[in-house]
């Protein structure tokens, strides 16, 4: 159960459908259709007029949930917010993945899901999570009796993001040149500070007056005090904003040919886009948060920068294009090959069902 073309969600599907599993797609009915997948049973959820209410629609399809579980094995739900579903669940066996802001972020938002957590959390068989932070929190919501509980990563696809991606391609498509690139991933959400990315760049600009700030997402998607600052400092002609790319095939392109990929949100877990820039062997800044020194050596295989620090930010972009920061972009990679690869992920997951379904 998922969002329809959840980029990651979808590496499960292919990972399971290439086992020769029955796959079944769960998905909330939107204006963009899950797109086919060869050998894939999608199921959609009706658009409801309930839909419409914040979070009712978390609660509404209880009774297809039960219908279209009937005889499955493995019921996996992906967002903790999905997880009164595991309530209406008739499979054999409930697994809910958790993301990292479902337990980092959310239960503080809103104080009251802690309670929906532990009321439901309790129907499932087994949980998954990608990081430790994110299991460790997780663990005042789950019951006391025994559940599964393992972080399984949903992994880079080393065929998709690797280090020989062809060169170029999209500084031809925006006519950029040997412009200094920094890129973007991960959306123009208040999560992910792009204010502060943005306010980074006059400082960069005294020194590389051709520097493009190249955004993931829409220039009227920022809120009114960033698009006034941009055009107050004159910054129009440094960033562009490419709109929703294609995870698989339109990434990669844009990671290999930025000269720093950032990351800079206040709260993560284990971020993909850093994972992703590493293994195009794209230098990082990432914020200084707790999951990034459980597999890094900050200074060594990413340059890490404070929290909403546009000051510092702009320093650590400026050492990189000054070459006064070298990275070991190969020895990172290893490190993102050997521990977050999705196909030893996705046989962890496999291996995680087994022993659920052996369980009596």
């Amino acid at each position: 159960m998922h969002q329809p073309n959840d980029p990651y969600a979808e590496v499960r599907i292919r990972y399971f459908l290439s086992k020769g599993h029955k796959v079944y797609s769960i998905v909330f009915c939107k204006k963009e259709k899950q797109k086919q997948i060869n050998g894939l049973n999608i199921i959609e959820l009706p658009n409801l007029i309930f839909n419409n209410f914040l979070f009712v629609k978390r609660f509404i399809y209880g009774f297809h949930i039960c219908r279209y579980t009937d005889n499955i094995d493995i019921f996996y739900v992906i967002n903790a917010l999905n997880c009164f579903y595991l309530f209406s669940s008739k499979a054999k066996r409930n697994v809910l993945e958790v993301q990292g802001s479902d337990v980092l972020l959310t239960p503080k938002r809103y104080p009251l899901i802690k309670l929906y957590y532990r009321l439901f959390w309790r129907f499932c068989d087994g949980i998954t999570q990608d990081s430790q932070i994110a299991q460790q929190r997780g663990n005042c919501f789950l019951p006391k009796h025994k559940v599964l509980n393992e972080v399984i990563e949903i992994g880079i696809d080393f065929d998709v993001f690797k280090p020989n991606i062809e060169k170029g391609l999209i500084r031809k498509k925006y006519k950029l040149g040997s412009r200094p690139i920094v890129f973007h991933s991960r959306g123009l959400k208040n999560l992910y500070n792009v204010d502060t990315l943005i306010a980074s760049l006059p400082i960069v600009k005294k020194k590389y007056t051709d520097v493009c700030y190249m955004l993931t997402g829409n220039r009227k998607d920022l809120d009114d005090k960033t698009k006034f600052f941009i055009k107050d400092k004159q910054l129009e002609q440094n960033i562009l904003f490419c709109g929703k790319l294609d995870h698989v095939k339109e990434m990669k392109y844009y990671y290999t040919d930025a000269d720093i990929s950032i990351s800079i949100p206040s709260s993560d877990s284990s971020p993909f886009s850093v994972y992703e820039a590493m293994a195009t062997l794209t230098p990082a800044v990432v914020s200084d948060l707790p999951w990034l020194k459980s597999k890094f050596v900050p200074g060594k295989h990413l340059s890490i920068v404070p929290v909403r620090d546009s000051s510092a930010l702009a320093a650590a972009i400026l050492k990189l294009l000054n070459n006064n920061m070298k990275l070991e972009l190969d020895s990172a990679y290893q490190i993102v090959y050997q521990r977050i690869n999705k196909n030893k992920e996705n046989e962890k997951l496999d291996n995680f069902f087994i022993s659920l379904l052996k369980r009596s």
